[in-house]
């Protein structure tokens, strides 16, 4: 059989428009590239509370390029049914909470109605509603993690200086574990986001067919003309704890230090839902505080050099990528670039100590020789790694190879 175009449903646990981090972002542009390579795309989506989204304020030709549908699904947490499920469920509370009977009655419907050649997963969440893709259907199942979520919650564990948070952290990363393990190798082809991710998810028993597949984005040829003004700036949701804690890190050891020694520095701080607690910890000299900004990339271009203290995490950083699209010097933890194909001093600046990280925006804060050097390498790696086009070129060759097709 011919290689043709391929009808693919795509499963997504919260609406990938408009795009505010770096799971909706990688979604959606994988499923725009891939109905410009000739596919039919339908997409749906569980419509949050959280990540609310009228149907009618997404642009017309992202509804009708990807066939989008919404069910509004209420995953918000629920102290008595978290409880409930610490004591009597082996399924992880944040599993459940995604689970929604409406969603499947609307699966069902578009299953029935419609054949696909595939059904992508989008996050670990999803692959809940695999039994019925397989009773329902016959497509081959891609689950496209977008991290390796436990890892995510042992790291926050190791972080945790509270005993009594500590050990629910520790075994709540230990029941998604187990939850990981007992969906391994329910899908067709696994589409980590990373090298690393892949190594882990082996480790975890999988032995299906995997091709990893980074985060991709169309890559300009000219970079962005360098800030007149080197300053820094955070861009992550602040409702999410290890940006939290990671932010809280730079603000205690790192910031002091170094608007002592550079009394004009500036960090702008962008990002939604801080508490009460970090708001007031985001009072400090030096220090602007913009809250939930409607266009990253714009916050981006007007800012000097990224900064990602994070010390939890899996997957990969997709402010990262962008950022090093645009030319912009980045300084991050090892754990931060994770998955990145990047060295330190050439395509960005590593630092896991409050002295290092110090260092680093020292350095880069007075060397014009090195902050544009970074700039030029990092541009670079991204267009020779994350082009969107060559990305999804080699995940449809996946596809065609679970679906038999002949080259």
């Amino acid at each position: 059989m011919s290689k043709n175009s391929l009808r693919i449903l795509i499963l997504c646990t919260k609406v990938p428009y408009p795009s505010k981090d770096g799971g909706a972002k990688a979604t959606l542009e994988l499923a725009l590239s891939l109905n410009r390579r000739g596919h039919e795309i339908t997409m749906l989506c569980m419509n949050t509370r959280k990540h609310h989204v009228k149907h009618n304020c997404i642009p017309r030709e992202i509804r009708e390029k990807l066939h989008l549908e919404l069910v509004d699904v209420d995953t918000r947490i629920s102290y008595v049914r978290l409880i409930a499920n610490y004591f009597f469920s082996s399924i992880p509370y944040s599993v459940e909470r995604f689970y929604s009977r409406k969603f499947v009655r609307r699966l069902k419907q578009i299953l029935d109605s419609q054949t696909f050649d595939i059904v992508q997963i989008e996050g670990l969440y999803g692959l809940a509603y695999v039994p019925y893709i397989r009773k329902w259907s016959k497509a081959k199942i891609v689950y496209r993690a977008h991290n390796v979520e436990h890892v995510i919650w042992k790291r926050l564990a190791e972080q945790e200086k509270h005993v009594l948070k500590r050990k629910y952290i520790e075994d709540f990363s230990k029941r998604l574990e187990q939850y990981e393990k007992k969906v391994m190798n329910t899908y067709d082809l696994l589409a980590p986001i990373s090298e690393q991710d892949a190594y882990l998810f082996n480790e975890l028993n999988n032995t299906k067919p995997q091709v990893v597949i980074p985060y991709g984005m169309e890559v300009s040829e000219l970079m962005n003309e360098p800030n007149a003004s080197k300053d820094f700036y955070f861009l992550g949701a602040l409702d999410w704890m290890p940006n939290v804690l990671g932010l809280r890190w730079f603000l205690d050891k790192c910031w002091p230090r170094f608007v002592e020694e550079f009394p004009m520095a500036t960090c702008w701080i962008a990002g939604r839902n801080p508490s009460k607690e970090l708001s007031r910890t985001l009072r400090r000299k030096g220090i602007h505080f913009l809250g939930e900004i409607e266009d990253a990339k714009q916050f981006s271009r007007e800012h000097a050099i990224m900064i990602v203290p994070l010390f939890a995490g899996s997957g990969m950083r997709v402010k990262i990528i962008e950022a090093m699209a645009m030319g912009k010097p980045v300084i991050a933890t090892s754990i931060a670039a994770e998955g990145l194909p990047v060295k330190h001093r050439k395509h960005i600046l590593l630092a896991d100590n409050a002295d290092d990280f110090f260092k680093a925006m020292k350095e880069l804060y007075t060397s014009p020789t090195l902050f544009e050097e970074l700039r030029k390498n990092a541009h670079a790696l991204v267009k020779a790694h994350f082009s969107i086009d060559g990305l999804n070129k080699v995940l449809e060759e996946s596809y065609y190879q679970i679906l038999q097709y002949d080259a």
